[in-house]
């Protein structure tokens, strides 16, 4: 876990300033959390890789070029960056159907199925990249409960870094952006976080590049989180 120095950055209000206690444990104190899913709170990397190293065979691509491209990024943005002469609602009808019949090896990462459960559903939600066919069966198949928002590539017009899906979260929540807490694994998602004007922590499971992030994580075994009549004290370390 990577710790500042003295305090974290970027909180909006003096109420949810995170604080870096005397035994160098970090506390953030919020009113709702917000997962981004792929790399954050579910290591799908074998059946993502699977899914693009088909697209990329079928269109003479470079599957390493197409994975990095398509980090924190919904589907048919990587797709027109990548072969912007293709038929891009086709590419994506194809792609998402594949994706959604190809869930093996996806696995919650340490700790976090322990954490939320923990939790009522009106305190937490997930803000993903993945269309929401794929993001509720990568939920089913590893036994995630049911959040309190669940924001997918179909519920937004601009995905990450854009802080349209964050904004949407907080919304569909009931809370201000303000006083939320989120957990990615991507630059895109901590940028689209940010712009919304939420606190944020790097979760490094998946090391994919090197997060822009005072407060990262490996997995949440560490991470715990205590509800109090001011709301939730998120404690890591």
């Amino acid at each position: 876990m990577t710790m500042p120095q003295q305090s974290v950055k970027g909180a909006q209000k003096d109420r949810i300033d995170p604080i870096t206690t005397l035994d160098r444990v970090i506390e953030f104190h919020c009113s709702a959390i917000l997962f981004d899913l792929d790399g954050t709170i579910v290591d799908s990397d074998a059946c993502v890789i699977r899914q693009w190293e088909r697209w990329s065979r079928r269109h003479g691509i470079d599957l390493q070029t197409a994975v990095k491209a398509s980090h924190g990024r919904r589907a048919g943005e990587t797709i027109q960056i990548l072969a912007p002469h293709l038929d891009l609602n086709e590419e994506v009808r194809k792609f998402v159907e594949e994706e959604e019949q190809d869930l093996d090896d996806v696995v919650a990462i340490a700790g976090v199925l322990q954490l939320v459960c923990q939790l009522p559903s009106s305190v937490w939600g997930i803000v993903t990249s993945s269309p929401v066919g794929v993001a509720r069966g990568k939920l089913r198949v590893c036994n995630f409960p049911r959040p309190g928002a669940l924001v997918t590539a179909d519920d937004v017009t601009q995905g990450k870094p854009h802080p349209e899906p964050f904004l949407k979260g907080a919304q569909l929540l009931g809370v201000a952006p303000e006083e939320c807490l989120v957990f990615e694994d991507a630059n895109s998602g901590l940028k689209a976080a940010r712009e919304a004007g939420m606190q944020v922590v790097g979760v490094t499971y998946s090391r994919r590049s090197e997060l822009d992030c005072d407060v990262q994580i490996p997995n949440f075994e560490n991470v715990s989180v205590l509800k109090g009549p001011a709301g939730l004290t998120v404690r890591i370390g």
